[in-house]
């Protein structure tokens, strides 16, 4: 593979990445699902191995149910995307975020930093997400005091 091989897979799927992470702020999960292989291979989803394809339309019926959690938004600060072209037809994709914030309807907030890896291969379709894993490092809120108290302690 020539260098300029490798460096045109890993825009294509980093533009990719941006759209999908994109939509996920947008609570849209219908680009991930469209970017799915198939057959969709495995999410390692923190110590939780589950079908990709079944684990994304989960979460889409859960964000969308009317029921208690219900997701309005998310932000997702500072997102690293980081591709390696591994052949012409395959790529890796590291995803970071020190602060990934989830606004559900009940005015409930879930912070984590995360940190994503997505394998992508080329079919006659395009690039198509074949598989990945996430983990989740859940981010505690500083009151004001705890901020106050470490300043004075500098």
């Amino acid at each position: 593979m020539t260098e300029k091989t490798a460096a045109e897979v890993e825009a294509e799927v980093g533009q990719i990445l941006q759209d999908l992470y994109d939509a996920v702020k947008r609570v849209e999960l219908e680009p991930w699902m469209e970017t799915l292989h198939s057959p969709t291979g495995r999410w390692l989803l923190g110590m939780d191995v589950v079908n990709l394809r079944q684990a994304i339309e989960e979460l889409g019926t859960a964000w969308t149910s009317e029921g208690e959690i219900q997701l309005a938004r998310q932000e997702i600060d500072d997102l690293e995307i980081r591709v390696d072209a591994v052949s012409s037809t395959v790529a890796h994709a590291l995803c970071t975020s020190p602060d990934r914030r989830w606004y559900f309807a009940n005015g409930k907030v879930e912070r984590a930093s995360t940190a994503e890896t997505w394998v992508f291969t080329l079919t006659d379709e395009g690039w198509k997400l074949q598989s990945g894993q996430s983990s989740l490092f859940p981010v505690k809120d500083e009151t004001f005091s705890e901020l106050l108290t470490q300043a004075q302690g500098e």
